[in-house]
């Protein structure tokens, strides 16, 4: 092998490591950028289920104080009612009528 084609091959050789150099950066930094998008997706996903658990959760207790209202209505005799002058709840004690 004469000089002058290794030091060609050595050229092409060293042309071929730094594109292939080139696309490891180009690759690396897409990752980078993918990693990034994909973590602020995955956030906006994550806050969106804990406000929809929110929302199932407040739906539920809305549920549960509508029956509990209902409940009262049809049976005002049990209902305890409490003194609209005091700055507290304070519960009246039922009637022994209303406790059979």
């Amino acid at each position: 092998m004469t000089r002058t084609k290794a030091t060609a091959d050595i050229n092409t050789l060293k042309s071929e490591v730094a594109g292939l150099q080139g696309e490891v950066k180009a690759a690396n930094a897409a990752q980078t950028q993918n990693t990034k998008v994909f973590l602020e997706t995955l956030n906006r996903l994550s806050d969106k289920v804990r406000e929809l658990q929110t929302k199932a959760e407040t739906e539920d207790l809305r549920k549960q104080l509508a029956s509990v209202q209902n409940d009262l209505k049809r049976d005002p005799k049990g209902a305890r009612t409490c003194s609209e002058s005091d700055s507290g709840i304070q519960f009246l004690p039922l009637r022994e009528s209303a406790v059979r």
